[in-house]
């Protein structure tokens, strides 16, 4: 046999044994993407995520260890807007930083401390009262990262202010105003209360936990989790806006007592409650034809500021309550028709039928 025959042969021979082999098997196998060789379940982002100043540029997060299988780091995003985690600023490294799985706190230091610009007054809106609290209402102002409501049972301003207040923050998309409760107070006490607007630079704050360092992309990818809770921590000097107007009220006590959480301050202390069906017929004008438009919600704002010190002098002095009760029903008298159009417009037509009889009888006498 010849020797050419041999290798042709040969040949053959493994050419008939890759034949034999499946189709995968002779393909050349190609690179994985570097995401998929060691793609995971997205582990749960950490829990507990709070914030502190530890000095007035330096702000400490920590949070509760991340349980899911496979992690080996953290990292911290930060930045100066809800939601945004673009900060460069921090000693320990632009946004955001890695820290050691061995660890569940982090420092951000060498945050600027230059106060905002002083945010303008915002305006208190209403002042409702509740058993031992106020349900208080005030409008937003731009600028502002918090609010801080003074109450006091002696008047004040922005000259002496009092040491009693509590401090809410923004939050989200800023509403035109905003509602809180200032709970905690003694029961039937006169009180003042007014608003001021906070502005400090704010750091905000989350985390994440990272199965592979060098295959996580982002927050939410295969080995990296979604943001955790976000914190958010005040840096540097607290500016205080002028004081918003004041509003006085008292509070209730617990049981079954007026509570003038629905703004009719006056027919309610008048009435006696808050369910008087005079009552619910003026808030039902209220709501339907006044705070549907600009001026009725200036009225009712107007209203809102004067209110309840008048409630309070009806219930300091009950002899006022009958004056007060007739002096409302020609209101309560034209807030039914416009809330009963049929009976109304009857009225109307029965009264420009009436008119040119009326003119007969007149001109004949």
């Amino acid at each position: 046999m010849k020797p050419g025959l041999r290798v042709t042969l040969s040949g053959a021979c493994i050419a008939a044994a890759l034949a034999l082999l499946p189709a995968a098997a002779q393909e050349t196998p190609a690179p994985l993407e570097p995401a998929l060789a060691a793609a995971v379940v997205s582990p749960a982002p950490p829990g507990g995520v709070n914030s502190a100043l530890s000095a007035p540029d330096t702000m400490v997060i920590s949070w509760t260890p991340a349980t899911s299988l496979g992690i080996s780091a953290y990292r911290v995003y930060y930045g100066n807007a809800t939601g945004t985690y673009n900060g460069v600023e921090a000693r320990e490294g632009a946004s955001p930083v890695q820290i050691p799985l061995t660890s569940n706190s982090a420092s951000l230091s060498g945050l600027s401390t230059i106060p905002p610009a002083t945010p303008p007054a915002p305006g208190l809106v209403s002042l409702a009262p509740a058993a031992g609290a106020f349900q208080v209402t005030w409008n937003t102002v731009p600028g502002a990262t918090g609010y801080r409501i003074y109450y006091s049972k002696t008047n004040f301003d922005d000259n002496a202010r009092p040491d009693t207040f509590i401090d809410v923050g923004e939050w989200g998309t800023t509403p035109t105003a905003l509602m809180t409760t200032l709970s905690g107070l003694e029961e039937n006490v006169f009180y003042f209360v007014a608003v001021s607007a906070l502005a400090q630079r704010t750091v905000y704050a989350a985390v994440t936990a990272v199965v592979n360092p060098a295959l996580a992309p982002a927050p939410g990818s295969g080995n990296e989790s979604v943001y955790s809770e976000e914190t958010s921590q005040g840096v540097g000097t607290l500016q205080l806006s002028p004081l918003s107007n004041s509003m006085s009220a008292t509070t209730t006590s617990a049981g079954p007592v007026i509570v003038l959480k629905e703004g009719c301050f006056i027919a309610t202390a008048a009435y006696g409650s808050p369910l008087a069906p005079k009552v619910q017929l003026l808030r039902s004008f209220r709501d339907r034809y006044l705070v549907t438009n600009a001026p009725g919600r200036a009225f009712v704002a107007w209203y809102y500021r004067h209110g309840p010190a008048w409630a309070h002098s009806i219930e300091e002095h009950p002899w006022l309550k009958a004056p007060v009760r007739a002096a409302l029903l020609p209101a309560i008298l034209f807030a039914w028709l416009m809330l009963h159009p049929p009976v109304a417009a009857a009225l109307v037509l029965a009264s420009a039928a009436l008119l040119p009889l009326k003119r007969r009888r007149s001109s004949r006498a």
